[in-house]
């Protein structure tokens, strides 16, 4: 196969030359006796026909001895070459993304991208880390448990042991407005993609909507038998993913409808990708296990050394 492709470059290249007495030696003696092919040598004995370079060109798709063929015969007989007899192709830039990526793993605070270049190691500064506290929020009467920004960037929320959840504003982080209406510690909450909602969950085995501008609950949604432990958005802002102590899974629409349920492990926290085909479950035995979300067919587990309370996924 090697010497087949070194003496299709020659055969072209002395078509290319209009030296056709030599191509045809080289397609009768050499070609015919390297491949059982017998399709590609009448393609080949065809070439013999064209008037002209620029036809056998683009007869052959193929762009001449001056062009990139020579170097493509060489990225294709380096399949049957020993590495060490001929360097891979891009090896120097496969080493290079190597070391800025390896850099990048050991850097102890990496939060930034790594310089392209290799005169010094990758380290982030710790001066990006704050230092000092910037800001002290007051405004819940007991533990806060979950906190998380709107995707818009322009509230956080908050979620309490005190049975509300608070949305400040993150340009001043002065308290917009309070959520009231649990009746059990708020566990957890999940803004909406498009920032106008947001879904809570309490230790009462409730959810509920909640519209950011008004304040108002929109929908409660009761089918957990033990604490809702956590709960995320679709991918829209129509329907969302709970899961609790008691083994559920529970997909809703906003209008209060299951959608889907599914039997789990007891869940500490779920994670959605980014394009929602993939959902993962931390549970409390140290396992994170992988559903197919259109489905919530179970995929793989991940077993970890010790309990993960909280899942994230970029």
């Amino acid at each position: 196969a090697a010497l087949f492709i070194i003496k299709r470059q020659q055969f072209l290249e002395l078509l290319e030359a209009r030296k056709l007495k030599q191509a045809l030696l080289i397609l009768q003696n050499e070609l015919s006796m390297l491949t059982s092919d017998i399709p590609q040598l009448h393609r080949l004995s065809s070439l013999l026909m064209c008037p002209s370079t620029a036809e056998l060109h683009t007869t052959a798709g193929w762009d001449g001895s001056t062009g990139r063929s020579r170097y493509l015969v060489l990225e294709s007989l380096q399949r049957y070459i020993l590495p060490g007899k001929m360097v891979p192709v891009h090896r120097m830039e496969s080493l290079y993304a190597q070391a800025i990526m390896h850099q990048c793993e050991t850097c102890e605070r990496h939060v930034q991208s790594a310089d392209k270049n290799l005169y010094i190691d990758h380290k982030c500064p710790q001066s990006i880390f704050p230092l000092e506290l910037q800001i002290n929020l007051k405004g819940h009467k007991d533990e806060v448990w979950y906190v998380a920004f709107s995707p818009d960037g322009r509230y956080l929320a908050s979620a309490s042991c005190d049975k509300t959840c608070i949305i400040w504003r993150t340009i001043d982080y002065s308290i917009v407005r309070t959520l009231v209406g649990h009746e059990g510690e708020v566990s957890y909450l999940a803004w909406s993609p498009n920032s106008k909602y947001i879904v809570s969950a309490d230790s009462e085995k409730v959810l509920r909507l909640w519209d950011v501008e008004t304040g108002e609950t929109l929908q409660t949604f009761e089918g957990h038998s033990e604490t809702v432990t956590s709960c995320r958005w679709l991918g829209d802002s129509d329907k969302f993913i709970s899961g609790g102590m008691d083994q559920k899974i529970i997909i809703w629409s906003t209008k209060g409808n299951v959608i889907k349920q599914v039997a789990s492990p007891r869940v500490h926290d779920l994670a959605v990708s980014v394009d929602s085909s993939l959902l993962l479950v931390a549970d409390d035995k140290s396992s994170i296990h992988m559903y197919d979300l259109a489905t919530l067919t179970f995929i793989d587990k991940l077993d970890e050394p010790s309990v993960i309370m909280s899942l994230a996924l970029s």
